[in-house]
């Protein structure tokens, strides 16, 4: 057999084998032009397949949850997590408003540890998880009170841990640690906000964890509170 007739083979069943696989022609011609190995072309479109198969499998749960909706105001929130990609990332950029002074690396610790993944497996449970954090996370009441203002195993109270939160937001007023600014911070002190509770209920619900941000600041508070007591405790 000649040489262009066995390219021409070659290149036939490269063209063949490649479509039944799912290969674009893109990738087959990478392949047939030595810039990708076919293992190479392979795993890149089962990257691709994967992601589609996410998006499908986020869009039914999505679809499942509007069908099962008992009240059409949630619907519009639904609407806002429609997108698969959109559910975290608004949460991720609540918090970047938020933690804008943070550095870099600090704030990518943050989000793997208190904003939840995206399940690969999506309930209509999950859809709405995310789409209550999302309306949360637009609501003023929410902001204002994370802005206001991190759990240890021992009962909140004076020591190093608490010492290091006053001495952090001193540094970021330049102010000393001092009685009189312990007793100035404690002022602000809330727990009365339900819309912060709830935040912080999903996210530890969303998480399986019953350790979040929100009750080391609750712990902090306490602490900062009881420091403050006559007694020291």
């Amino acid at each position: 057999m000649e040489v262009p007739v066995v390219v021409a083979y070659i290149t036939s069943n490269m063209v063949t084998i490649g479509r039944s696989m799912g290969l674009g022609l893109a990738a087959i011609a990478d392949v047939l032009g030595g810039t990708r190995t076919v293992p190479e072309a392979v795993a890149s479109e089962r990257v691709a397949v994967e992601a589609e198969l996410a998006a499908l499998s986020w869009r039914h749960a999505v679809l499942t949850a509007v069908a099962q909706a008992d009240a059409p105001r949630t619907l519009p929130e639904l609407a806002a997590v429609a997108e698969r990609g959109a559910a975290r990332s608004s949460l991720i950029d609540f918090w970047r408003r938020i933690l804008a002074a943070m550095p870099a690396s600090a704030f990518d610790g943050f989000v793997d540890m208190d904003i939840p993944q995206l399940p690969a497996a999506p309930s209509p449970h999950h859809i709405l998880l995310f789409a209550e954090l999302g309306r949360l996370t637009r609501s003023p009441e929410l902001a204002r009170e994370v802005s206001r203002q991190m759990i240890a195993a021992d009962p909140p109270g004076a020591g190093p841990e608490l010492d290091l939160y006053v001495a952090a937001h001193a540094a970021a007023r330049g102010r000393r640690d001092t009685e009189g600014f312990r007793r100035e911070l404690a002022g602000g002190v809330t727990f009365a906000d339900r819309t912060a509770a709830r935040y912080w209920a999903l996210t530890a619900e969303a998480l399986s964890t019953t350790r979040t941000t929100g009750d080391v600041q609750r712990w902090l508070d306490t602490a900062l509170l009881r420091a403050l007591e006559p007694s020291g405790g």
